[in-house]
């Protein structure tokens, strides 16, 4: 596996954590506290959960659950569950798709839970840092096996548009003085276009045609788009989910592109 890869791939995998996007000013609820006044406090802070003020923290209540009851917030708590929490340590890669099902996760500490993590906090930058650093690796890899699988030859396959677009930015790098290749110059449709029209490579990629090569492009490059001008995965999409289940797509095509890069694959 190339340096330049492992970095690029681990910044999404598990060197950002959910401790680094945690909120850690943890708002909670005396379980005394009137259910009338509990409620007002939730509605106030625009929050639909809480715990209760307790040591170590296990029990919760949601706004909810506080519409027309009465008493004290402790006669309504409920056991925090265990999909309900997640350890700081656990890596980006593995917290996004528990997103799917749930809106937050309380935050496990050496000291029981110290925190809760939102979707919201999903449009932090370490988050939009870690996933446009996922798109430069495939892009990276995409490179390396465009070449091979090309035999080289990939400027004679790539559309006679898009080549004179890349060879026009080639010429003008070359005159600023900076080092670089023909194939460094590839795009991200670039990339997608010759993977699309370079069957053994589609093939190998796990891409059934050249529309479905430029369907995952679309795909990445709509979320990618948004995070190169310094917006957030929750802006990439018009749905949340969605904007999971490319995040899911791109990571896994990374893996792949990267795997058939490290096992020397040539044709």
């Amino acid at each position: 596996m190339r340096a330049k890869d492992e970095a690029t791939r681990q910044l999404f995998q598990s060197w950002i954590t959910v401790r680094q996007i945690t909120t850690s000013d943890l708002f909670c609820l005396e379980p005394e506290a009137d259910i009338g006044e509990a409620q007002r406090e939730l509605e106030a802070r625009y929050i639909d959960q809480a715990p209760l003020a307790e040591t170590p923290i296990r029990r919760s209540v949601r706004l909810l659950e506080l519409h027309d009851a009465h008493g004290t917030v402790d006669s309504v708590a409920r056991p925090i569950k265990l999909d309900e929490v997640v350890a700081g340590s656990t890596g980006l890669a593995c917290l996004l798709p528990r997103f799917a099902v749930r809106d937050h996760f309380y935050v496990l500490g050496g000291d029981g839970i110290q925190g809760i993590v939102t979707r919201a906090d999903l449009q932090l930058p370490p988050v939009s840092m870690a996933v446009l650093g996922l798109v430069v690796s495939l892009e990276m890899a995409l490179t390396e096996l465009i070449a091979i699988y090309s035999h080289g030859c990939w400027l004679d396959i790539i559309q006679d548009g898009r080549r004179k677009k890349l060879l026009k930015r080639f010429e003008h790098a070359r005159r600023a003085n900076v080092q670089i290749t023909e194939l460094a110059c590839l795009d991200l449709i670039d990339r997608f276009d010759l993977v699309g029209r370079i069957s053994c490579l589609r093939e190998a990629l796990g891409i059934a045609s050249r529309k479905r090569a430029d369907k995952v492009r679309k795909r990445i490059e709509k979320l990618r788009n948004p995070l190169a001008h310094g917006g957030n995965i929750i802006d990439a999409q018009e749905s949340f989910h969605d904007t999971l289940r490319t995040i899911d797509e791109l990571q896994d095509l990374a893996d792949r592109a990267w795997a058939l890069v490290a096992n020397g694959e040539s044709l």
